[in-house]
């Protein structure tokens, strides 16, 4: 109850980051599909915020995904194992780790995605041990959901299928259940593939091709993956999922089996994967929780597991509860503790995140009627949430592109370019703005204090002429 009551609490009071005002920007334009990703992050969003909008509500969604992954998590364990003792560590887990911080806490993909696929696992485990045919379906539903939530839930059906289908006994048992199910989450991820045809498959393009670019053979960029994936998934609980994969033969039962075959796909790709280019850590996040409920599902003597349990839960508790409480803090302990950090310490990317609702306002008073670009779609979106300025993005990737098709073109009266950052820093957009703007005239910036430090510093430039051929320029060109 503290733990939730904790997590409730950080997400009223920690600022809206740019990745979830987007988020939220897609739940007010509903849609089968994104660029980025499936539409479950948006379906979600919409689903608590339709009448009003606000930070709890934006993130009420993935509050209750943090909910069903632990009830999960807890059925896993407490089939796999028959001890609710052990069911109910294996849900403190879940919320104990980066991964159950970050992904239930803010709006994301990963909530809806990390709370299916561990669902799936756990109707699978079911439907295995009882051979009834309603949980095979139940877990086709949560692979479908898990697939409108993230593309990467495709590798969850090898190491099911694997588990299933091993051995003629298995075949003859579960090919019909496995059959229905398959079925049932084709039918549940179809409008996300229809969406992708009617779109030139843009969104499987995004997530197979566009998001990867070799970089040649790095082994110290391999070994910084798999640490950061290890850090961000598990952190404390790392030795115990090590030590659950050195269990003796007779512990080894089909739900260690079934978590272990379900995280191997997509773990063993991406850590291949991060030789020849950067992988992104949440990437890991299927298999990492698998791995993080793997210990628990183990049937290791209890004297043996407990030797690890507090050198996992303690610092893990401490870390966890010194996050939430620290979202919730007032910004000017914030800012107190930045400026006792050492002086070589940059502390403005962590600080940028309190201005952005200072900013929205401030350009809503001082500007109503004008239109206020960027070309950075997180700030654009955030403007919107916090004040009601329509986004215009300009110069992005395939992103901002489709944000583009929503809002209309803004109308040929003052038109002003915002950038976080000083513009003579960004001579590349100095060019444009005068090759689109015929030139541009420096306006007083918005300058965010708090107790007489500078959180964050924006730069304004008026558009002196802002017409059609303004609008070709901006918009037909590309930013990487």
């Amino acid at each position: 109850m503290v733990l939730c009551a904790l997590r409730i609490a950080a997400a009223i009071r920690f600022p809206v980051a740019g990745d979830e005002a987007y988020y939220w920007e897609w739940s007010r334009r509903l849609a089968f599909g994104y660029i980025d990703h499936p539409p479950m992050v948006a379906w979600l969003i919409a689903a608590f915020t339709f009448a009003s909008h606000n930070a709890l509500l934006l993130r009420a969604g993935f509050l209750v995904c943090g909910l069903i992954a632990s009830v999960a998590a807890w059925d896993f364990v407490r089939v796999a194992t028959g001890s609710s003792r052990r069911a109910l560590l294996a849900a403190l887990a879940v919320n104990l780790t980066p991964l159950g911080l970050i992904a239930f806490n803010f709006a994301s993909p990963d909530g809806p995605f990390l709370a299916m696929w561990i669902v799936s696992l756990a109707c699978t485990l079911r439907a295995l041990r009882d051979g009834q045919l309603r949980w095979w379906i139940f877990a086709g539903m949560a692979l479908g959901f898990a697939g409108l939530s993230r593309v990467f839930a495709i590798a969850l059906v090898p190491g099911i299928l694997w588990i299933a289908l091993a051995g003629s006994d298995m075949r003859r048992r579960n090919w019909f259940g496995v059959t229905a199910a398959s079925i049932v989450a084709l039918i549940v991820v179809a409008p996300y593939f229809a969406w992708n045809a009617l779109h030139g498959w843009a969104g499987v393009e995004f997530a197979v091709m566009a998001r990867h670019h070799f970089t040649g053979i790095s082994l110290r960029r391999f070994v910084e993956t798999i640490v950061g994936a290890l850090a961000v998934g598990g952190l404390f609980f790392v030795p115990l999922m090590v030590r659950a994969l050195f269990i003796d033969a007779g512990e080894r039962t089909i739900g260690p089996r079934l978590l272990a075959s379900s995280a191997a796909p997509l773990g063993i790709l991406l850590v291949v994967l991060s030789l020849f280019e950067p992988v992104e850590v949440y990437w890991f996040a299927g298999p990492m929780l698998s791995m993080l409920v793997l210990p628990f599902s183990v049937r290791m003597h209890w004297s043996v597991l407990r030797r690890w349990l507090l050198a996992a839960f303690m610092p893990s508790a401490v870390v966890a509860i010194g996050a939430f409480l620290l979202a919730c803090a007032p910004l000017s302990l914030i800012v107190r503790i930045a400026s006792a950090l050492p002086p070589g310490v940059s502390t403005a990317s962590a600080l940028e995140i309190y201005s952005d609702s200072t900013l929205a306002a401030t350009l809503a008073a001082r500007y109503p009627q004008s239109t206020i670009f960027t070309d950075e779609y997180g700030l654009s979106s955030l403007l919107d949430f916090y004040g009601g300025i329509p986004p215009y993005v300009i110069g992005y990737n395939s992103q901002g592109r489709e944000a583009l098709r929503w809002l209309a073109a803004p109308s040929p009266t003052q038109t002003i370019y915002l950038d976080h950052i000083e513009i003579s820093r960004r001579p590349d957009m100095v060019r444009l703005l005068d090759l689109a703007c015929g030139s541009v005239e420096r306006m007083p910036g918005v300058v965010v204090r708090e107790g007489g430090r500078t959180i964050h510093s924006f730069s304004l430039s008026r558009c002196r002429k802002f017409d059609g051929h303004s609008l070709a320029i901006l918009n037909q060109t590309l930013w990487r």
